[in-house]
């Protein structure tokens, strides 16, 4: 896979309008979403977790039980898309206090019995030690220099069933593979041996 074309459909949506339009994608504060019941939102502990909800009215019980605000499903600044949008900065105020109130595990254990689309906002420690990642093979083990140990690090993004796509072995220090490399282009011993003493190649 193509870690560009990778990197490019991350940021489909700007890219899309981009290439529709004509221009970058706006961006909006918080209180001004336009579908302010998907937003980011701090919990007690000052972490912050991401929430997508549903199109139509179907969360809004489930939001209204896991943040602990009933009635928000009958309130009429929550029923179509424009009166959210009309009043996306009271919704997301009264959002922000309630996640306030609670942990992100508190909040996590929540929106998870609510079958709530959500996700934290991960610090690279938080990565690090991401039951996920890990399952997804997303860091592995790299061979220390000179077969010492190893460490962890980040895995290539495409894997390939059966075939043993893991580390096998550290970078290679400077040099190290020139003699073979030349070998394997045609050259002598005798003409490596001049262009390495020439300091032509390292």
């Amino acid at each position: 896979m193509s870690l560009l074309r990778t990197g490019l459909y991350t940021l489909h949506t700007d890219l899309a309008i981009q290439l529709f339009f004509g221009r970058i994608a706006s961006t909006r504060p918080r209180a001004e979403a336009y579908n302010p019941l998907t937003n980011f939102f701090r919990t007690k502990d000052d972490a912050w977790i991401c929430i997508v909800a549903r199109a139509g009215k179907a969360d809004l019980p489930r939001m209204a039980r896991a943040f602990d605000l009933p009635g928000i499903d009958i309130d009429p600044r929550f029923q179509d898309g424009k009166s959210r949008r009309d009043n996306a900065a009271a919704i997301t105020a009264m959002f922000d206090e309630a996640f306030a109130r609670f942990t992100k595990d508190e909040m996590a254990a929540r929106l998870t019995a609510e079958e709530i689309a959500w996700a934290p906002a991960q610090t690279l420690a938080d990565v690090a030690v991401d039951p996920q990642v890990h399952a997804a093979g997303g860091i592995v083990q790299t061979p220390g220099k000179d077969g010492l140990g190893s460490f962890p690090s980040p895995a290539a993004p495409a894997r390939f069933a059966g075939v043993d796509d893991g580390p096998k072995g550290p970078a290679p220090k400077l040099g190290e593979h020139t003699r073979e490399v030349l070998t394997g282009l045609g050259y002598s011993d005798a003409e490596t041996a001049a262009m390495i003493e020439g300091n032509v190649v390292g």
